[in-house]
């Protein structure tokens, strides 16, 4: 309660949630619309951080944070994802690997693990960027600009396709959304 400040979207309702008395995960999870969002998967590189070389470690780290305002949706899956590879990148530098260390930490059957492995089809089918990009969207979007499964998507997206790091970067931040991450 002294730590969770910022009283908008997921973080607003799980303080609400906690100044009711309820526990994570519950917190997260009661009355909360933003379940799916990217709050705690923009949060993921503290757990690598924490956990250098240990991605299933940096994944349970992330998942006792994001169950705090983001129970039972996809942001959960999200912040997992994230922080194993961004732990895993300190032992493995082969960056489909890493894609796939992360994916081994979700749910295979989760929107955000979905997304992903269209996308990495996709990319070995030949499609550009902006096909992708429209494919996601398509396949994986939704209406909320802060959907974690789409955004994430556009995140691996730039890394995919990135000829460059300023390359990546621009791919990713261009296909808009909530992919500041």
């Amino acid at each position: 309660l002294e730590h969770v400040f910022f009283p908008y979207e997921e973080y607003g309702y799980a303080l609400a949630n906690l100044r009711r008395g309820l526990i994570p995960p519950v917190a997260g999870w009661f009355n909360n619309p933003f379940a799916n969002c990217m709050g705690s998967p923009i949060r993921s590189e503290i757990w690598a951080m924490a956990a250098p070389g240990a991605p299933e470690l940096a994944a349970r780290y992330a998942y006792e944070d994001a169950i705090v305002d983001h129970a039972g949706g996809e942001g959960v899956y999200g912040e997992m994802f994230f922080a194993a590879l961004e732990s895993a990148i300190f032992v493995e530098k082969d960056r489909d690997r890493l894609i796939e260390i992360g994916l081994r930490h979700i749910p295979a059957d989760c929107r955000t693990a979905l997304a992903m492995r269209d996308l990495i089809r996709w990319h070995r089918e030949g499609r550009s960027w902006t096909e992708a990009r429209e494919l996601i969207l398509k396949h994986h979007g939704n209406d909320n600009f802060t959907d974690a499964p789409q955004n994430i998507a556009f995140t691996i997206l730039g890394w995919l396709y990135g000829e460059s790091f300023e390359d990546a970067i621009l791919k990713s931040v261009n296909c808009g959304y909530d992919t500041d991450c």
